[in-house]
């Protein structure tokens, strides 16, 4: 059985996720130099609610949605829309866990995944930054700076910058000649 995501959860929220995203509309700020970033970008109340603040066009383009709008909608405007239902924990307390661990940086940022369902039905991993930030217009926020999983596994097998194989390219080229090598010896 697929997994759903939690906006589509039925006791009740959808009615309020309708009114959210209403709300979303009117107030999302305009943060447009977010647009820039290559990866995906969400900024999240620090409140129980967890409202959908600002979102970029890479997280768009994640949830396979065409616009700013068709994302909230499709989320219903909250934290809890982005991901698979049975993953979703409220963000202070994700950080709560984090900080009594020692997970975080000192910067209070800390590597943060989960699984998500895009508006086509694909299922896809996401991991990205996520930290509790200060901005002037918003107040205390949560922000997450994602990226597909699967882009940094790329990243690992070819370096963007020289085009050699990267790091994990690497690794595999090498054990397979030390095991060669390893038979021509014995």
């Amino acid at each position: 059985m697929a997994k759903e995501n939690a906006r589509n959860d039925t006791t009740g929220r959808n009615k309020a996720n309708t009114v959210n995203t209403e709300t979303n509309r009117q107030d999302m700020p305009k943060f447009r130099d977010m647009d820039y970033f290559p990866s995906g970008v969400v900024l999240i109340s620090m409140d129980a609610e967890e409202k959908i603040l600002a979102v970029n066009q890479g997280i768009c383009r994640f949830y396979q949605c065409a616009s700013k709008q068709e994302f909230l909608d499709f989320t219903g405007g909250l934290y809890r829309g982005i991901m698979n239902s049975d993953e979703y924990v409220p963000l202070q307390e994700v950080y709560q866990r984090r900080d009594e661990s020692g997970e975080i940086d000192p910067d209070g940022s800390w590597i943060y995944h989960f699984s998500m369902r895009t508006k086509e039905g694909h299922f896809r991993r996401l991991e990205g930054l996520l930290s509790p930030r200060e901005l002037p217009r918003l107040g205390r926020v949560w922000t997450i700076h994602f990226i597909q999983s699967r882009t940094r596994e790329e990243a690992l097998e070819t370096d963007a910058v020289t085009g050699l194989m990267g790091r994990h390219s690497f690794y595999k080229k090498a054990l397979i000649a030390a095991a060669q090598d390893k038979k021509r010896m014995h």
